[in-house]
C-alpha cells in the first residue's frame, strides 16, 4: 500500500468513529464532554484526508516539496490541490474552526456542561459553546470532504 492510501484509511476510520460516537454513543451516554472527543476525531479525519491528497499529488510530482508544518500543508493544499479535488475554501475554514476549538480547549482553565452543550471558557472568560447541532454540521461537512477525496484518489 502506498503512503497516501494508509493515511486515507486513517481518515475514513476517524470519520467513522466520529459518526458512531455522535449517532450512537452520545445518545446513550448523553454527556456533552463527548462532543470534544467527536471534534477531535473529525479534525483528525479532515487533516488525514488533506494529507492523503498531498501525498498522492506529491507521489505523481504534481506539487513541489512543502513544509510539514500545519500551516505549510494547509497552504499547499489551498494553493495547488483544492481546485483539482473539486472543493472550495469552506473546507479550509472547517479545518481552522476545528483546530481552534481543540486549541481553545487545551488552553482553557475551565469548561462545563450546560443543557446538552459544552461551554469552554478562555482566561478572559470568553466562551465557546459546542452543541450537538453544531457538531452534526461539522460532521456532515467532513463527510463531504472525505467523500470527495476518496473519489479523487480512486480515479
Amino acid at each position: 500500500m502506498e503512503a497516501y492510501e494508509l493515511v486515507l484509511e486513517k481518515a475514513n476510520k476517524s470519520l467513522k468513529i466520529a459518526d458512531h460516537m455522535l449517532s450512537v454513543t452520545y445518545k446513550l451516554v448523553n454527556d456533552p464532554k463527548l462532543l470534544l472527543s467527536i471534534v477531535e476525531h473529525i479534525f483528525a479525519a479532515v487533516l488525514n484526508g488533506m494529507d492523503a491528497v498531498l501525498l498522492f499529488e506529491r507521489l505523481y510530482k504534481r506539487i513541489p516539496p512543502y513544509s510539514k508544518t500545519f500551516d505549510g500543508r494547509v497552504n499547499m493544499f489551498r494553493e495547488k490541490c483544492i481546485g483539482r479535488v473539486g472543493l472550495d475554501n469552506s473546507f479550509i475554514a472547517l479545518l481552522f474552526d476545528l483546530r481552534s476549538i481543540i486549541k481553545e480547549h487545551k488552553e482553557s482553565p475551565i469548561e462545563f456542561c450546560r443543557k446538552d452543550k459544552l461551554v469552554i471558557c478562555s482566561n478572559t472568560y470568553r466562551m465557546k459553546v459546542l452543541s450537538v447541532n453544531e457538531i452534526k454540521k461539522y460532521l456532515s461537512k467532513a463527510k463531504l470532504f472525505i467523500d470527495a477525496i476518496n473519489s479523487f484518489v480512486k480515479k
